[in-house]
C-alpha cells in the first residue's frame, strides 16, 4: 500500500528536523521531544510515523544514498558513456548530493556508532555497495586504453581520497557563499584530474 501524500511529507519534515539535530547537537544530546517540537507534534505522535528514535536515525542516514546508489549504478552500467565521463558524472553527483544532505550525511559520518549491531551491519553493508560502484568506476577508466587518468594507482585510495573531499564539503560549504555546487565540481575535477571540467549538466540535475 502506498504511503499518502501527508504521511510521506510529514516523514520528511521530521527527517529533516532530526538530520539538523543530530549533526549540530549529536544523535545522543537529541530528544524526541525536541525532534516533535521542531515540526509542530507532539513527542507521542512521532511514534505514529517511526517507532523508534534509532529507526529516524537509519532513516536519515539512508535518506542521501536512497537515490545516490541506484543513479551511481546506473552511471557504472552505461554503455553510452566513456569511463572519463563516467567519473566526471559520479564526481558532479558525489558534490551535488553532498551540498544538498550535508546534515544528513554529517549524521551518518559521525552517529553510526549509536546503531545497534544489526543495524550498524545494514548500514554498512549499504554503504560499502555504494563505496564499490564509485570504485568501480575508477578501475573502468584505468583500464581505458584510451585515457591515461589513474594509471599505475591503487584505485581504492583513488576512491577514498576522492570521496574524503566530496565529505569534506559540508565542513565549509553555505548555499548562500560564495561558491555553487557546480562551481564546486569543477575545481574538484581539475584537482583531481588536472584537466578542465566540460561544464556539462547532462544528467547531473538533482530535484529540489
Amino acid at each position: 500500500m502506498l504511503k499518502k501524500p501527508k504521511t510521506e511529507n510529514m516523514e520528511k519534515k521530521i527527517l529533516s528536523a532530526a538530520s539538523l539535530l543530530f549533526s549540530e547537537k549529536g544523535y545522543k544530546a537529541t530528544s524526541l521531544h525536541e525532534i516533535a517540537d521542531q515540526v509542530g507534534l507532539h513527542k507521542t505522535s512521532l511514534f505514529h510515523y517511526f517507532k523508534t528514535k534509532e529507526e529516524i536515525l537509519m532513516r536519515v542516514m539512508d535518506e542521501s544514498l536512497r537515490d545516490h546508489i541506484p543513479e551511481l549504478r546506473r552511471i557504472l552500467d552505461d554503455s553510452n558513456l566513456t569511463p572519463e565521463e563516467k567519473f566526471r558524472l559520479a564526481l558532479k553527483r558525489q558534490i551535488l548530493v553532498t551540498c544538498k544532505y550535508k546534515d544528513y550525511i554529517n549524521v551518518y559520518l559521525t552517529e553510526a556508532k549509536n546503531l545497534s549491531a544489526r543495524n550498524r551491519k545494514r548500514y554498512n553493508r549499504t554503504r560499502k555497495q555504494y563505496e564499490t560502484y564509485f570504485e568501480e568506476i575508477i578501475k573502468q577508466v584505468q583500464n581505458d586504453k584510451k585515457s591515461d587518468l589513474f594509471k599505475g594507482l591503487d584505485p581504492g585510495i583513488v576512491k577514498l581520497g576522492t570521496l574524503g573531499m566530496c565529505n569534506w564539503i559540508i565542513k565549509w560549504y553555505d548555499e548562500n557563499g560564495r561558491s555553487t555546487p557546480n562551481e564546486i565540481y569543477e575545481t574538484f575535477y581539475s584537482i583531481i584530474t588536472r584537466k578542465p571540467s566540460d561544464n556539462s549538466n547532462k544528467g547531473n540535475t538533482l530535484e529540489e
